[in-house]
Order: C-alpha cells, then structure tokens, then sequence
C-alpha cells in the first residue's frame, strides 16, 4: 500500500520538476561587436610576406643533379666508344672494298658481253652467205674455151652467181648491162643501180642460191660493126657490170657490184677496184 502512495506522488511531483528545470536554463551572453576601423588598420600595421618564388624553397626549375660516374663507368664508357670507331671504320673499308668489287665484275660483266657480240659476229660471218661473180663470153666451145673476139651482131655473156657462204642466199634485186660503153657512163649506170626505183631484171623471189651452188644468168648485146672497132680502143669498151642485192638467213641485206671488161678475147674484171664491192 505504501508503495502505491509512493509512486502516485512521484507521478504527480513529476511535471513540476520538469517546468522548473527549463525556467533554470543558461542565460545568453552579451554580443561584442567589432569596429571595422580597427581592422583595418590592423591589417594596414601587418608586414607582407616576402615572394618565395625562384628560391631554393619554391623552385621555378628543378635541376636534376647527375651523379658522379665511377670509374669503371668512365672506363666502359671510353671502350664502347673506341669499339664503335672501330666497327665505324671496318664498315667503311667493307664499303669501299665492296664498291672496288663491284666495279671489276661490271668491267668483266662488259668485256664478257663485248667479247660475246664479236663472237656473235664472228659466228654469224663464217655462216652467211657470199654471193661472187664472173662473166664469160656465150656460147663456149665444147673444149671449154670461151670464142675468141667480138662478132658482129647479137653477142652474148654468162654471169655466173656464185653463193661462195655457208648458208643459202635470197637475191632480192639483180641488175645488170652489157653494152660498149665508156669509164665516166659505167659509174653512171652503177650509181643508178643503187636508186630503189631502179627496176630489177631477174625476179628476186624465185632465186635463192644455196651454199656453193651457182646460177646462170645469160645477156644479150647487139654489136654493129662500128661497135666491134671501137670496142678495141682505149676509150670505150665492151663491158658487163650490175649490182646485186641479197638477204642470208640471218635477215642481212648484202651487196655484190662487178663490173668485166672484154680485152678482145675474154672478159676480165675491170682493174678499178672501185666497181668492184662485197658487203
């Protein structure tokens, strides 16, 4: 039953206790205002601080400091660089002893080559075809001998194309005259046989002379009698020149130029070796 009265009263003296206590609390402090005039002239009395920028303690640059070598470092250091001189300069004298090596086998590379177009040349020589030839006086006598002097009327001659080469002879172009006739007018007619427009008298297409075979080629000329007396003089003579023109198998155009005089008997090659030519 006590206790009962007990808590009752507590109960009741509780809201006092509580009311009392707020009423008690801290009593505010007075405030302290601040004259603006005397800070600032506090801060007017204040020394600047002093720029540090520049100096040892704030730095613009930072210099790197090398550390000292030792000297085993400084003697690596001077070895490897004599060995690269080294190297530098055996790679030097490679290079030159290359360029020397070079250039001698270009030498040979070229005489090789001249060497072997001459024996091109030399080859292609010995294997073409040669085209000669002779002219006789026509017919002959069953002994073989040619009919001695010059007759009245129609006489002839035989050329005689000889392939003398190694290889067959294509005759592309075949002139030739018989006729009493003078020095100056036989180079005449010889210079006009060069002239392309100069007609051939042989069909070239069907004349192809094989190695060491001849053809015949047979030409007329009429002789008056005043022809068979002058044809003895010193003056005009009783000639048979032409000029032929061939191919051998290599594709080469080749030139024969003859030229005979009849000395009252027989033909003979005319001394003036001008118009005679092989090519």
């Amino acid at each position: 039953m006590l206790k009962k009265i007990i808590g009752l009263i507590t109960i009741l003296l509780l809201p006092v206790i509580l009311v009392n206590a707020q009423s008690q609390g801290p009593s505010p402090r007075p405030t302290i205002r601040s004259n603006p005039a005397q800070i600032q002239a506090s801060k007017e009395h204040q020394k600047p601080e002093a720029d540090k920028r520049g100096t040892e303690e704030a730095p613009l640059v930072i210099k790197a400091i090398t550390p000292q070598k030792t000297q085993a470092e400084k003697d690596q250091e001077r070895n490897d660089r004599e060995e690269k001189a080294a190297s530098d300069h055996l790679l030097v004298r490679y290079a030159w002893y290359l360029a020397i090596i070079t250039g001698v086998l270009a030498i040979v590379a070229v005489y090789q080559g001249i060497q072997m177009r001459r024996s091109v040349k030399s080859q292609i020589h010995a294997e073409r075809a040669y085209i000669f030839v002779t002219v006789k006086p026509h017919p002959e006598s069953k002994q073989g001998q040619p009919i001695e002097g010059i007759k009245e009327g129609v006489n002839q001659a035989k050329i005689t194309v000889t392939n003398h080469g190694k290889t067959p002879a294509i005759l592309t172009k075949v002139n030739y005259s018989l006729v009493i006739i003078n020095n100056e007018q036989i180079d005449k007619e010889l210079t006009k046989m060069q002239n392309s427009s100069y007609a051939s008298k042989v069909v070239p297409e069907t004349m192809v002379i094989a190695s060491n075979r001849f053809q015949p080629i047979t030409v007329d000329c009429e002789i008056s009698t005043k022809d068979k007396l002058v044809s003895y003089s010193n003056i005009l003579f009783y000639t048979c020149f032409g000029r032929i023109a061939y191919k051998d198998v290599f594709n080469k155009t080749h030139i024969t130029i003859f030229c005979w005089k009849h000395n009252g008997t027989f033909f003979e090659p005319d001394p003036n070796l001008k118009r005679h030519k092989r090519t």
